[in-house]
């Protein structure tokens, strides 16, 4: 077997992407292994984390069948008191903005009853477009190396899409319920893990 002619020159070529490659591979490792790397940032923006609570969007439904759904789902009566009290409706429907006293009171049969229903409508973003995670990996919570209060969290805001999937919806009151930043990126990355 004879060589091309060009032999030389493609091994000068060869030569010069592998010791390119091995910089780069030497850039990227020295900035992992450097503190700054791997420090957290300073804080979360709005954005990543919000902790303004939105509308649930109660589309086609007066007050009292608003308030009979919630009933159904089994909110508790002080919660479902609540509801009709934060309800604002009109021809359209009844929209509600959820503090984080509702919002925490949710069982997780109540919270997948009610967000069943909103996720129904694309008008509610975050019950529309949830976290989710398939029931074969089990909830977020049982995931590894969570802090007690990241794994109780997501625990209790965990609620069961129609398809049968873990989602996860309440991203202002995980933001507000945690203290601190560090405990909200370990949340968000839990959430974002799958």
């Amino acid at each position: 077997m004879s060589l091309p002619c060009n032999t030389p020159r493609l091994l000068r070529w060869s030569l010069a992407l592998t010791l390119m490659h091995a910089a780069t591979l030497a850039v990227v490792a020295a900035h992992l292994r450097s503190p700054r790397a791997r420090a957290p940032r300073a804080s979360l923006d709005a954005y990543e984390c919000p902790r303004d609570f939105e509308a649930w969007r109660f589309a086609g439904r007066a007050r009292e069948a608003t308030v009979d759904l919630a009933r159904r789902a089994g909110v508790d009566a002080p919660q479902v008191e609540r509801l009709r009290a934060l309800a604002r409706c009109d021809a359209l429907g009844c929209t509600v903005v959820p503090d984080a006293a509702l919002t925490a009171s949710l069982s997780r049969a109540a919270r997948t009853a009610l967000y069943r229903e909103l996720s129904a409508y694309e008008v509610n973003r975050l019950q529309y477009f949830p976290a989710l995670r398939p029931a074969v990996l089990g909830p977020w919570s049982a995931m590894a190396g969570l802090s007690p209060r990241v794994r109780a969290l997501l625990d209790a805001g965990t609620w069961v899409d129609d398809a049968g999937r873990y989602a996860y919806s309440d991203l202002p009151w995980l933001c507000t319920s945690l203290a601190t930043d560090a405990e909200r990126a370990e949340a968000l990355a839990a959430l974002r893990g799958r």
